[in-house]
């Protein structure tokens, strides 16, 4: 039976691309906070999974992903891989979900584990203008 994946954390965006030399981009991430200035909203959101290999074996993953205040789920996702060495960190790229964003609240992503949940993303929904600052010079 494969071990429950150790999730360090996840990285929501808006796409994933992968490049010919196998290098990942992600494209528009997303900080502390989604900021919408309208809703209800349908948009897609995509996210990196950087998990954790400890021992040399096989891991899985149970996921649900939610939209507070509602509580039912979006999506459940279900994945793995095999390691074969240990404390390497693995990046899953989770391509685009569609979502449908009823107005504040927040974006929340459940592990199943052996224990019962974990929370290994919690985004908060915020309606406003979003705080672009300019970049460094």
């Amino acid at each position: 039976m494969p071990d429950d994946m150790d999730i360090s954390f996840v990285v929501p965006c808006d796409d994933i691309r992968r490049e010919d030399n196998g290098k990942l981009i992600a494209i528009g991430l997303y900080g502390e906070n989604l900021t919408i200035r309208k809703a209800p909203l349908q948009m897609p959101m995509s996210f990196i999974i950087w998990a954790n290999a400890n021992e040399i074996s096989d891991y899985e993953a149970d996921i649900e992903i939610f939209l507070e205040p509602e509580k039912s789920a979006v999506a459940r996702l279900k994945f793995g891989f095999s390691a074969g060495e240990k404390s390497k960190r693995i990046a899953i790229p989770i391509p685009a979900i569609s979502l449908n964003i009823g107005g504040p609240g927040a974006l929340v992503m459940r592990q199943k584990i052996v224990e019962g949940e974990k929370e290994v993303l919690r985004l908060p929904i915020l309606r406003g203008e979003p705080n672009v600052s300019p970049p460094p010079s």
